[in-house]
Parts: structure tokens; sequence; C-alpha cells
């Protein structure tokens, strides 16, 4: 496949993940492009939605806010409307999944029904925002990169405060880790109290400091993680004018990418770019994209 096939895929959202080869990635673009057709006939009864219901297409506005942010507009990815397994104060989640381990990896959007009628959700959550954050999960399907995933992906919020504050927790787990502790100890309290233990509640008030401190160390950490990613924007920015192609490139680097770049001059930076086009399929289309005016 000649790179300008490649050029154009990763336009669209299909982009070669880490380490991943040329033979794997055209495999995994011919499936995607093709998935709003296997939908009926292969995935039958294996996605939590009626797939008789043919999905719905993305509206050019969706696809302008990823395209200016990303640099890709994911026309293929098919999108349900459905509340199935969504939480309260989810807008809606990206479906990246494997039919089996030989089968390529794809991807679909779930959003909320009430999206399909107006563009907010509890007054707080706008439907372009959430498809622009899950649509930034898709383009990365390949990469197994949790440090930055969500820093990435809340760049496209208009909101200064949660592009800030929305990458606090890096993983479903977290989140659950947290409320559960904090269930558990409000069930303590009022086991306490219920049997006017009032001694052992004042013995057990340590307890109340395990939240306390994940918190401060989620908050440190993510300071120190837009530390990171600030460094990497200032030393791609020595290569790249345009701000928005700085933010492009950004979004199609590993982790360990992201927080070597921060110390890395231009000329070491230029050196790296040129080993890894050699040997990555990833590079190969980033150089050739972003960085062919350079060197």
């Amino acid at each position: 496949m000649e790179i300008k096939k490649f050029i154009e895929l990763d336009k669209r959202g299909l982009i070669p993940g880490p380490g991943e080869s040329e033979e794997a990635f055209a495999k995994r673009a011919a499936y995607c492009l093709s998935l709003k057709d296997f939908l009926k006939s292969t995935l039958e009864g294996k996605i939590p939605f009626d797939s008789k219901e043919a999905p719905l297409d993305l509206s050019e506005q969706d696809m302008e806010r990823v395209d200016k942010q990303y640099g890709i507009r994911p026309d293929w990815v098919p999108v349900f409307f459905s509340n199935t397994r969504l939480t309260p104060w989810h807008g809606g989640c990206a479906w990246i999944f494997q039919m089996d381990e030989s089968s390529p990896t794809a991807a679909f959007l779930q959003l909320r029904k009430s999206f399909f009628f107006s563009d907010q959700y509890l007054k707080v959550l706008r439907k372009e925002e959430v498809v622009a954050h899950e649509l930034a999960h898709v383009g990365r399907m390949c990469f197994e990169e949790p440090k930055f995933e969500e820093f990435l992906a809340y760049q496209s919020s208009s909101a200064v405060w949660r592009r800030y504050l929305g990458p606090l927790v890096q993983s479903t787990w977290e989140s659950m880790l947290f409320v559960f502790l904090l269930f558990v100890i409000f069930l303590f309290d009022l086991f306490l109290f219920w049997h006017g233990d009032y001694g052992s509640y004042q013995n057990w008030m340590w307890l109340k400091t395990i939240p306390l401190v994940l918190a401060f160390i989620g908050v440190v950490r993510l300071v120190v993680r837009h530390w990171q990613f600030k460094k990497c924007s200032n030393t791609l920015s020595r290569l790249i004018s345009n701000p928005c192609t700085v933010k492009q490139v950004l979004y199609r680097l590993t982790d360990q990418e992201i927080i070597s770049f921060g110390s890395m001059d231009k000329q070491s930076l230029i050196s790296y770019i040129k080993e890894m086009e050699a040997s990555a399929l990833r590079w190969r289309v980033l150089v050739k994209r972003y960085f062919s005016d350079i060197y």
C-alpha cells in the first residue's frame, strides 16, 4: 500500500498503532471501513443494541470539531443512540472490541438517546463535545497508552476546567475504587452510630483519610502529567509553528514519547523522528503528513 493511502486512512481516524505492521493495519482498516455492513451479518446478538436498526452517521458539525482538534474525520464509525449500560452521568462511550483474538480491532459509538433529539444532556454535556471525546478514543484504538489517553480526549472540551480536571481519573477502576471506599466508610459510620459506639467512631476516624490520600495522589499525578504534556508541546513547537498541528501530532504519540520529548532539544527530536521513520509505519505516516517540510 502506498504512503498516500496510509495518510488518507490516518485522516479518516484509522491511525497505525505503536508496533502495528502494514499488513495488520491494512486488515484493520478494511474491516473498520466495512463495519457498518458487518453489523447485521456478523455482530447480530453480540452487541448490546438492536443491530436490526441501522446505525446513524455523524453530522458534519461533529466531524469539523474532531478534525480541527485531532486531524481525523472518522466518518466510517457507526453510531447507536441507546442508554444501555450508561451511567446517569455519561453522555456516551466508545466501544472498542475484537470479535476474537485473530480478528482486527474495531469500534463504534454509543450516544445517549436524548442526543438524538437534543444537543444537550442535563444542561452540562453537549453532544458535539461527547462525540469528539469518544472519537478521540476511537482514533487511538490500537494504542495501549493509559497515562495520557484521557488528557488527549479532554483536549476537545471547550471548558478550561474540564480540560484541566477531566483527566484526574485515569481509569474506570480508579473511580469505582474511590466511590466504593466512600460508601464503605459511610456504612461503617452508620453502623457505629446505630450501636451508639462513639468511642470506636473516634478511634476509626483515620479511615476517612484514605479517600483524601487517594485524592491527593490523583491531584499530584494530574499536575505532573499536565507539566509533562506542556513540555512535550513546547518541544514540538520548535519544529511546528501551527498550534493545531502540534495538537494533532501529540495525539499520535505514545506515553513514553510525550514524556521523553519534553526533555529533548530540537536536534535530538529530529534524530528520534528519523530513526522511528525507518522502522515504524506510524512514524512514516506522521513524517509524511506533518514533518515532510522540516528535513
